[in-house]
């Protein structure tokens, strides 16, 4: 059997409660899997059942309010915190230690490119292009025969 969306269940709950409460009296007797049962016990189980749905959705709807609250104040302070990030980036630059105390590490040194990494990178792309059949637009035309 599929599981049932969280309202379908809770509707499914509160219908054999409200069912129970009204064809039954209360001090009816009941057997249910080869054991008895009182209908105030079995509306006891129910109320227990849509009791912890009620629980759940009143935590979920403080989750989501605490997550608003929480992206509002991320919103409100992320330029301060990005500048204080700037800031110790530039003083301890090139010390890894003192970085990591912040949780942060070193910027990439980025600089020219070898002559042994451009060639590598020539031949890469020239591997593509043969792979992938491009040709550039004076290659085309001689195919093409003019």
């Amino acid at each position: 059997m599929a599981r049932k969306a969280n309202d379908e269940r809770y509707g499914r709950y509160k219908g054999l409660l409200e069912g129970i409460e009204r064809r039954w009296a209360p001090g009816d007797r009941v057997t249910l899997l080869n054991q008895p049962w009182t209908v105030k016990d079995l509306a006891d189980m129910l109320r227990e059942i849509l009791g912890a749905f009620e629980r759940v959705d009143a935590t979920r709807a403080r989750l989501d309010d605490e997550l608003l609250a929480r992206r509002a104040i991320e919103t409100k302070w992320w330029k301060t915190v990005g500048a204080l990030e700037e800031r110790v980036l530039v003083v301890y630059r090139g010390g890894a230690r003192e970085l990591g105390d912040f949780g942060l590490r070193d910027r990439k040194k980025t600089g020219p490119k070898t002559t042994e990494a451009k060639l590598v990178s020539a031949k890469k792309a020239d591997a593509t292009r043969a792979a992938r059949g491009t040709r550039g637009k004076r290659q085309r035309k001689k195919t093409k025969g003019g």
